[in-house]
């Protein structure tokens, strides 16, 4: 008998990376921080699929419109290069 599959926390908006080695994921909606991912401890701690689930949306720009993340922007070379600064070695 196979359980019906929960929410996956690499879709939800809701999942963050934290920097403790310790406890690397976190519910920014829960407000906790696990070894493991967060849908995963909340299966384990309450036996159902966690109910905060939020699917990720597309990419907003500044202006509000959405589109999808794979388009690439139309930001255009300004033709100006940093000055090259040397570097002296002693060997």
């Amino acid at each position: 008998m196979t359980r019906p599959a929960g929410p996956n926390c690499w879709d939800c908006r809701y999942l963050r990376i934290t920097w403790d080695n310790r406890r690397p994921y976190g519910c920014q909606y829960m407000g906790f921080e696990s070894r493991i991912l967060p849908c995963l401890e909340v299966m384990r701690a309450d036996g159902r699929p966690c109910g905060a689930f939020v699917a990720k949306s597309a990419h907003q720009d500044r202006d509000g419109t959405s589109k999808p993340v794979d388009q690439t922007t139309q930001r255009q070379d300004s033709g100006r290069k940093p000055p090259f600064t040397g570097i002296n070695l002693i060997i």
